[in-house]
């Protein structure tokens, strides 16, 4: 990102400071000496002095901002920075020193902490902004812009702008717009043999997937849903509350593979983009989750951030704690600094690379999440072959060796992505039948237990028979045979699971496949006892096809000269406390 040093302290700008200065100084000379300043001189000094080096309060979100402007170009300041220009600006003039020492006589007047708040207000000056259908990318030799109902896009001077820009959010390159000639139909097409535009051909490569032949095969569904995600990103408007999910397409339950090339997308090349903050995503869990490490998780976030990432997500990761930030107000109330406040559409885009599924379920979550899969190419080649990803692009991608050529190339790319989602919105992004399963096998804790699991159930489904939640005395071989913990022990060796862990995996199981058992939460509890007299009570439960009506219930069979008694819905005996996240929304899909 541009240098605030070089820009503000390049010749002409101080040479425009000097000039502007000395059309009305505020000192007075006297026989060549630099006289006593008084309250005259004070006045001057707020009032034409320091606006002529551009310095200025506006108006904010967060209450007033002290900024020094240069046609359109801003940094935020403070009363160090104030007193470093004003020196540098005034020891340029014939007799400097003298007004320097001048002003350091009567340095409360001049130079202290109060001045900020004396400077002169800019009114209606805000910074420019992304809107639905506009966007903006900031460069070097000028602002380029991209309207949704336009191929063509405007590199325009920055003094034309109709607001301001942050300089930290200014690009150290300059932009090249004859690379804007590609069609958006060959861009979507697979590039990855073709010379050139070498990021387009990372992401194209984490779109791919290996055929049982050994070869690759890309899949343009995928790459129109990660080319949405990223213009997405790019585009400083909350047009969709969402965020950008990056996960492994091949996660395996409890494993944590990685290195396909996720970070690259989401934390290099967006860091290379925009003013990204990166957050430890670990520190975002369930076990660690509160208000207090959530505010803290956002500490280096400021005004001129634009994008925040929350990288490599663990097992837990809490994302129910980011459910208001994506959809409200941002405040960040950093440890040390002043609090930020965002509004909920200008607010930094967020995104997640994970190699885990993100828990949770529901609409609040799903309505949230923009999935993106990524493939395993990378990988592949890198762990199984021993070719590092620099030998398909060259070199390392965002490296210090990186070219001109491909930096304009990745620039022009940025500019594609935005059209494409300006135009198109977001692409795809719900939830695949493979994450799905894997997130059913995270929130299970066990893969093998989900199969075991939907194999009883899918046996049982609409026979009229019963299952039950454990082997109690009394019971015949053949209602043994349908104990859910029973089955589990025999087809699940080596794990162990308490009965709360068994009734959560057969809920959501049954609800993955489709299928509706009754019995599983407490409005609908099913007790059947067992036995001679009273008998030893234990959970029933009874499965169906979601298509299908329950079946009837199959006539009693009598155990022990005693017939088999059906306890009422809501009967106390041996009731569990349901603690299981699903519950909620397990109810929900009933009720629907």
């Amino acid at each position: 990102m541009a240098s605030a040093t070089k820009f503000f302290y390049d010749a002409e700008f101080i040479g425009a400071c000097v000039s502007r200065i000395l059309s009305n100084p505020f000192w007075m000379e006297k026989n060549g000496e630099i006289e006593e300043l008084n309250d005259k001189s004070v006045e001057v000094f707020f009032s034409h002095t320091l606006p002529a080096c551009g310095f200025h309060n506006i108006l904010m979100d967060k209450g007033t901002v002290a900024i020094q402007v240069r046609e359109n170009l801003v940094r935020e300041v403070n009363i160090k920075n104030i007193r470093e220009f004003v020196q540098y600006v005034l020891s340029r003039l014939p007799g400097g020193p003298a007004i320097i020492d001048r002003m350091v006589q009567k340095f409360n007047k001049f130079l202290d902490q109060k001045i900020i708040t004396t400077l002169r207000v800019l009114d209606d000056y805000q910074p420019l902004k992304d809107r639905r259908k506009v966007a903006y990318r900031f460069y070097q030799n000028g602002a380029v812009l991209i309207r949704a109902d336009s191929n063509e896009v405007e590199l325009v001077d920055y003094k034309d702008l109709d607001g301001f820009v942050y300089l930290s959010q200014i690009i150290d390159r300059d932009f090249n717009p004859s690379l804007l000639s590609c069609d958006e139909g060959e861009l979507l097409k697979d590039n990855t043999d073709r010379n050139g535009f070498e990021f387009l051909k990372w992401m194209q490569n984490l779109c791919k997937d290996r055929l049982t032949d050994g070869s690759w095969e890309f899949d343009s569904k995928k790459f129109r849903s990660m080319f949405s995600s990223y213009g997405y990103l790019l585009h400083q408007y909350w047009n969709d509350y969402k965020c950008v999910i990056f996960v492994d397409a091949d996660m395996e339950s409890g494993k944590a593979n990685g290195r396909t090339g996720k970070s690259v997308v989401l934390n290099d090349s967006l860091a290379a983009a925009l003013n990204t903050c990166v957050v430890d995503a670990k520190t975002i869990s369930k076990k660690s989750s509160s208000s207090s490490s959530k505010d803290f998780a956002f500490t280096f976030v400021d005004q001129s951030t634009q994008h925040i990432c929350f990288d490599d997500a663990c097992e837990d990761f809490a994302f129910d704690s980011l459910f208001s930030i994506i959809t409200g107000d941002l405040t960040v109330n950093p440890k040390f600094g002043k609090m930020s406040k965002f509004s909920k559409k200008e607010k930094p885009k967020m995104s997640i690379s994970s190699n885990h599924p993100i828990i949770g379920d529901g609409p609040s979550y799903i309505d949230r999440q923009h999935i993106v899969e990524v493939g395993e190419f990378y990988r592949f080649h890198k762990m199984e072959l021993g070719k590092t990803p620099d030998k398909f692009h060259g070199g390392w991608l965002f490296d210090e060796d990186w070219g001109s050529r491909n930096w304009e190339e990745f620039d022009a790319l940025c500019v594609y992505a935005l059209r494409f989602y300006l135009q198109n919105g977001l692409v795809g992004g719900g939830y695949s039948e493979k994450y799905s399963l894997n997130k059913l096998h995270s929130a299970v804790g066990s893969a093998d237990l989900c199969s075991a699991l939907y194999r009883l159930i899918k046996q049982n489904s609409g026979t009229g028979e019963f299952l039950y939640q454990k082997t109690v005395d009394g019971m015949s071989e053949e209602h043994r045979s349908r104990s859910v913990s029973a089955y589990i022990e025999e087809n699940v060796p080596g794990e162990e699971f308490t009965p709360n862990q068994i009734k959560t995996a057969l809920r959501l199981v049954a609800n993955h496949y489709g299928f509706r058992v009754k019995g599983l939460v407490e409005q609908d509890r099913i007790q059947r006892r067992f036995g001679e007299g009273a008998g030893k009570a234990v959970n029933a439960y009874l499965v169906a096809d979601s298509n299908n009506p329950f079946p009837q219930v199959k006539e009693e069979v009598e155990v022990d000269a005693e017939p088999l008694d059906l306890v009422a819905v809501g009967d106390s005996l041996d009731k569990e406390p349901v603690q299981d996240d699903a519950f909620e929304y397990f109810k929900h899909l009933a009720k629907s």
